[in-house]
């Protein structure tokens, strides 16, 4: 909470018995900073350190964790991006937890507490999350809630004075919300004032297929609300071929920026053939829409079509069209065209080589609950990656 993810540095973790600790220690990244930001902004490497310690007894583990950050020797408001409150110095935080897993019934819960330090007044924020998944004869059902209250310390402020020094909140500082990732559209829910739950059933109808419905409700300061109901379907056989199929209609609220006010529409259909033992070709498409509550705002549309190739575990293709209306929050995203391909080698299970080649419209992309803006990029790209 309150500091980007990233950190540069090191990690240590010991285990006896049922208790286990583990510590880091380093400096802030702040990564992929968006283009149009480049070269406008300094990099500020802020010290960080912090520590888990859980316990296990049986199917119940109990966890308590904390960080401490500072803002780096010399720096300022004007010197780039600030992980804190314009005018305050440090930042740290607590936690506790507790988690069940036995019986096929799964509970968490977490409670966390965050300090701005120094400055005139120092702020506070604190955050509760909530999940439970239990099964019901042939279906299964999820329960999650998140509150948080005064957690948006995540400042941002570009070099400058007057009208061009404006405070930022990057998305990709935005911690997991309760909604799917890969349908978070331009915003996402605040960290200051706001409560959100989610309620999803699984329902096994036989013959390997799955049946699924979920509705995500979020309230906000100022006014805003989110519900998105998703419906959808997917369909395996035990030889490793699959289809899904997913829909849903997200209404937005949002009377402090109306600009994200409207009704989303989008639907996903994949399809997966395996042929003989290691190859296997996937098919997905994928549809967005967004109808704007402004006036003089007309309607925008995004069509995604992907085409896959796999011979596991070595070697994976892909040709991607899509066709995009919508503009970055960065406003680096022009409408039009996309097209690619790539290609990656993967050596061994430690080490792959991706070549791509074509355009990549960037624009807002989440991975597991975190969200960046990535810029456009046209051109040829080789990338070479190993674990070791």
């Amino acid at each position: 909470f309150g500091v980007e993810s990233t950190v540069l540095g090191g990690e240590g973790e010991v285990s006896l018995g049922s208790l286990s600790a583990r510590t880091f220690g380093g400096v802030t990244h702040f990564s992929e900073v968006p283009k149009t930001l480049e070269g406008q902004c300094t990099e500020l490497f802020n010290p960080l350190v912090g520590a888990r310690i859980e316990g296990k007894a049986g199917p119940v583990t109990l966890g308590v964790h904390g960080m401490q950050s500072r803002l780096e020797s010399g720096a300022g408001e004007r010197d780039g991006f600030v992980a804190f409150p314009a005018g305050h110095t440090g930042l740290s935080g607590a936690g506790i937890s507790t988690e069940f897993s036995g019986a096929n019934v799964h509970a968490y819960l977490e409670a966390v507490g965050v300090r701005s330090e120094g400055g005139d007044e120092r702020e506070t924020g604190k955050g509760l999350y909530a999940s439970l998944t239990a099964p019901l004869d042939r279906l299964t059902a999820t329960l999650e809630f998140k509150r948080y209250e005064g957690l948006n310390l995540s400042y941002r402020k570009l070099e400058g004075e007057g009208p061009d020094a404006f405070p930022v909140t990057l998305p990709y500082n935005v911690p997991p919300t309760l909604d799917l990732p890969d349908v978070v559209f331009e915003a996402a829910p605040g960290m200051e004032d706001a409560a959100g739950a989610r309620a999803r059933v699984d329902l096994d109808v036989g013959g390997g297929g799955t049946l699924s419905a979920s509705l995500y409700q979020v309230s906000e300061a100022h006014d805003t609300r989110i519900s998105h109901p998703i419906l959808g379907f997917e369909w395996e056989r035990e030889s490793g071929g699959r289809a899904s199929a997913r829909a849903g209609w997200r209404t937005e609220r949002r009377p402090v920026t109306p600009n994200f006010s409207g009704e989303w529409g989008h639907a996903t259909i994949e399809g997966v053939l395996p042929i003989g033992e290691r190859h296997s070709i996937d098919v997905i498409a994928r549809w967005k829409s967004f109808r704007p509550e402004l006036d003089g705002h007309g309607d925008r549309t995004d069509l995604q079509l992907v085409l896959a190739y796999a011979f596991a575990p070595v070697v994976e293709a892909a040709v991607v069209i899509e066709d995009r209306e919508f503009v970055s929050p960065d406003n680096d995203v022009r409408p039009g065209r996309y097209e690619s391909a790539s290609l990656t080698w993967r050596p061994s299970s430690d080490s792959a080589v991706t070549a791509f080649v074509g355009a990549d419209p960037g624009g807002l992309r989440c991975t597991s609950g975190v969200c960046r803006i990535l810029p456009s990029f046209e051109g040829a790209r080789l990338e070479v990656s190993t674990r070791f």
